[in-house]
């Protein structure tokens, strides 16, 4: 099955935005509410250019009223804005792991949690600190997995004890020279 195939399908049932799948019974209101990565210029922006100003006075209208046209259309603009397989959020964090994992700057300030476009770091590191937190999670957890599959390493006591008997050797061998060079 081809993918035109199952986006067919998929958009005979419902908007498919982020990686969800919501049905055209939904209010226009609450359609960017559920997939995230939306907001109200984005609202504005449709309603402007499909000339749908009556959501604007009746935000509770679900979709499957105004045809089978604009809905097909704003699938059609939905899969275009965003991926239809992830949602933003798990696409800025595989951005931010892919940029730590090819060892770039970029990456390197957002493991640290510093700012990674040149900001300052005296007003708004906080800000990059916080957002920096995938990367960080993401390396923490790699560093537990390895150290759990980490071999433990077994105590050579013979050698441990070799080394303790030739110090105290050496020790003593020092304090005999200090005593014979003494003058009083």
């Amino acid at each position: 099955m081809k993918f035109k195939h199952v986006l067919q399908i998929y958009w005979s049932k419902g908007l498919l935005m982020n990686g969800k799948l919501q049905t055209f019974q939904t209010p226009f209101k609450d359609v960017f509410n559920v997939p995230g990565g939306f907001n109200w210029p984005t609202k504005n922006l449709l309603i402007a250019r499909f000339e749908l100003y009556q959501l604007i006075r009746t935000p509770q209208t679900p979709l499957n009223e105004f045809g089978n046209c604009f809905t097909s259309s704003l699938n059609i603009l939905f899969s275009q804005l965003t991926s239809i397989n992830n949602s933003v959020a798990q696409l800025t964090r595989l951005n931010f792991l892919r940029l730590y994992l090819i060892r770039t700057t970029r990456g390197r300030s957002h493991a640290l949690g510093k700012p990674s476009r040149g900001q300052r770091t005296w007003s708004n590191a906080w800000t990059a600190y916080n957002h920096n937190r995938i990367t960080r999670a993401f390396i923490n957890a790699y560093q537990r997995l390895e150290n759990e599959n980490a071999k433990e390493e077994k105590i050579n006591y013979k050698l441990i004890k070799k080394k303790s008997l030739r110090k105290k050797k050496k020790e003593t061998v020092s304090k005999a020279v200090i005593k014979n060079n003494t003058w009083f």
